[in-house]
C-alpha cells in the first residue's frame, strides 16, 4: 500500500511544482498518473527546463517514474 499517496495527489504535487515556477514554463500542461507513473505533456522553451522539471520531479517521493514527453518549442 505504499504510504497512502493516491495518484490524484501525485497529480497535484506535481501541477503545483510545475505552476510555481514564477514564468510558468509549459504551454499545454497535461499531466496524468497512473500507479504512480506520471506522464507529462507539453511545450517548454528549451531542453534546459525539460531536464530541470524532470530532476525537480523524480525527486518527489511518491513519483515512482517519469514519462516525460515534453516537447520544446
Amino acid at each position: 500500500q505504499g504510504h497512502g499517496t493516491t495518484d490524484e495527489q501525485i497529480r497535484a504535487d506535481v501541477h503545483e511544482l510545475i505552476t510555481s515556477q514564477g514564468d510558468h514554463p509549459v504551454q499545454g500542461l497535461g499531466i496524468s498518473v497512473k500507479d504512480g507513473v506520471v506522464t507529462l505533456e507539453g511545450k517548454v522553451k528549451d531542453s534546459a527546463q525539460v531536464d530541470a522539471l524532470s530532476e525537480r520531479i523524480q525527486e518527489l517521493p511518491s513519483v515512482k517514474r517519469l514519462d516525460n514527453q515534453l516537447q520544446t518549442n
